[in-house]
């Protein structure tokens, strides 16, 4: 288990934005610490179903951000739309739970669910 006073725990920042927070963060002398399905440097493994170990890495953080979240660079159905909402949704319930076990929760939590750039349209809807 990782100890540091500067320790930030990012759910989903394997994606475009975790990715770019990682490298802020470590540049401001934070340590990084990702929740994801895959083993890694800076990975703690979670499936964003179910409570495990990763809840440790919450213990005394300086904060948790959480991107994850099913990919929105899909077709816009009803199914893939329930999808996207359902994914993030459920991570973020799983997280407040996970929270609400801390001794010493993070003292700051985001969320984010996407990210795009659309330019200046005039009267467009977007």
């Amino acid at each position: 288990s990782r100890v540091s006073g500067k320790r930030v725990v990012i759910a989903g920042g394997s994606g475009l934005v975790g990715t770019a927070l990682t490298g802020v963060l470590v540049d401001a002398g934070y340590d990084p610490i990702l929740l994801s399905r895959k083993e890694g440097l800076r990975n703690v493994v979670w499936d964003g179903v179910t409570m495990g170990d990763w809840v440790q890495s919450l213990e005394g953080a300086e904060a948790v951000v959480n991107l994850s979240g099913s990919s929105i660079n899909v077709k816009f159905n009803d199914a893939n739309r329930r999808l996207i909402i359902e994914s993030r949704s459920r991570t973020t319930r799983l997280i407040g739970d996970a929270i609400l076990k801390c001794e010493n929760p993070p003292n700051l939590w985001l969320n984010a669910s996407a990210v795009g750039y659309y330019g200046h349209r005039k009267n467009e809807p977007l």
